[in-house]
């Protein structure tokens, strides 16, 4: 079970940064392409992701807000 939700959200986050060059070289920002790429695979359209992530899924969104929080924070920092 483990081994499942760590190899899934490996995969997720390899494919989702793909994504995001791939929009990159269209001149528009990589979060876009990862948010499409999100709701391509997520339970809306292709359900792709296994349940178990799904089930975890707010700790993951959590995790996730703080760390692009995070960044943007070290961004400013570093700009003054």
């Amino acid at each position: 079970m483990i081994l499942i939700i760590i190899v899934g959200l490996i995969l997720i986050g390899v494919l989702s940064n793909y994504f995001g060059k791939v929009f990159e070289k269209f001149k528009l920002p990589s979060l876009i392409g990862m948010i499409i790429f999100g709701m391509i695979i997520g339970p809306s359209f292709l359900n792709f992701v296994p349940k178990v992530i799904l089930n975890i899924s707010s700790y993951i969104k959590d995790i996730a807000l703080v760390t692009v929080l995070f960044i943007e924070d070290l961004e400013l920092v570093l700009m003054i």
